[in-house]
């Protein structure tokens, strides 16, 4: 049976952040039909899907935790009732602080969540508040630790690089307050200023060359306690890897469930609506499809797995696209050296070509 990830999209937030461009929601009282929508494709996806077998499954928003222990179990139950499920099947859950605590840390644990993201973003309490994020630092230890004591062994901790007033200095000093509390993951995503959000409108912009330097602290602080980088943006201990994410690096087949949800399946490529009335409305309607051409595909495996620390196969190239990488791509390849390294059946960027990989990529492909 072929592996299959699933996502589902859990728009629901106590507040809008200042930078936030995802598709989110405040009116709280839509959680309950947008789950009997999610019911409904959960069921029609599942009987269309016979042939594959579900190897994760994401709660991605949003604030996901909000919807509250009690859904995340109804939807887990329709997800192992319609689909074949993986008796190993890890399930992820993002977080808020303040929205995960010792009154319902365990309840989660009990619906089968074996992994959770808690959303950080950074420990400086000041930053947060410009952000108009619904937390402190102090909310944040007191999640992970309520996890913990409920016996989650697997949480991972968000931060944001380009923050406001955000140095390389404070950025170690946030990574260094998650650790303490005993994370096992982190992840780390360049901010992006989109706009029509708060933050654009201010006129705060972000200083890339402060970006890098911030991020290469990052990385040399993290590597120094074990914490590796296994893709661009993610760190784990050894085994804590985000197997959800290695599946869209990947290429495997995943679905997404819910308004603004994407999905590729075969070469298929479609998304929903970020219209949450209209995706309670008619959860099945999509807004664009497209079929990816074998070049297409053969292209994003590599411009999504060099991004990783392991980078590409040659050798998967070859059996998944009929593509001989040193004939189509050696040329190139070779005048990007020593950026770009071709060692046996792996082709990925070095330490310095990580810090490059956008141009590289263009040079590349």
């Amino acid at each position: 049976m072929k592996p299959l990830s699933l996502y589902f999209h859990l728009p629901f937030c106590l507040s809008r952040c200042s930078y936030c461009s995802f598709c989110s929601q405040t009116d709280l009282g839509l959680t309950e039909p947008y789950v009997r929508a999610l019911v409904r494709e959960i069921r029609a996806v599942g009987r269309r899907l016979k042939n594959h077998r579900v190897i994760t499954v994401y709660f991605g928003g949003g604030t996901p935790s909000l919807v509250g222990a009690e859904r995340i179990a109804l939807l887990l139950a329709e997800v192992k009732n319609a689909f074949c499920c993986d008796g190993q099947m890890e399930i992820s859950l993002e977080c808020n602080p303040a929205t995960v605590g010792e009154g319902n840390a365990s309840q989660f644990v009990q619906a089968g969540v074996n992994r959770f993201s808690v959303g950080l973003q950074s420990a400086e309490d000041t930053t947060l508040k410009l952000l108009g994020r619904a937390h402190t630092s102090v909310d944040f230890t007191d999640t992970v630790r309520a996890l913990r004591r409920a016996g989650a062994v697997n949480i991972s901790a968000d931060l944001i690089i380009g923050l406001p007033s955000e140095t390389g200095e404070t950025l170690v000093k946030s990574a260094d307050f998650a650790l303490k509390t005993g994370v096992t993951h982190l992840s780390a995503y360049g901010l992006s200023v989109e706009e029509g959000t708060k933050l654009y409108q201010s006129g705060y912009r972000v200083d890339e060359d402060l970006c890098a330097d911030g991020y290469r602290m990052l990385v040399e602080y993290l590597k120094a306690r074990g914490f590796m980088r296994y893709e661009i943006s993610n760190f784990s201990l050894p085994g804590k890897e985000c197997r959800h994410n290695q599946s869209y690096w990947n290429l495997t087949d995943y679905y997404g469930f819910g308004a603004s949800a994407h999905s590729l399946l075969s070469r298929r490529r479609f998304f929903h609506s970020d219209d949450v009335s209209g995706y309670i409305a008619s959860p099945f309607a999509l807004v664009s499809e497209e079929k990816l051409s074998a070049e297409e595909e053969e292209q994003e495996l590599l411009m999504l797995g060099l991004r990783t620390e392991s980078g590409v196969s040659v050798s998967e190239l070859k059996s998944r696209f009929g593509c001989d990488f040193m004939q189509k791509y050696g040329e190139r390849a070779r005048a990007l050296a020593p950026y770009l390294i071709i060692d046996g059946d792996r082709v990925r960027f070095s330490d310095e070509g990580f810090y490059l990989s956008n141009a590289l990529l263009a040079r590349l492909l």
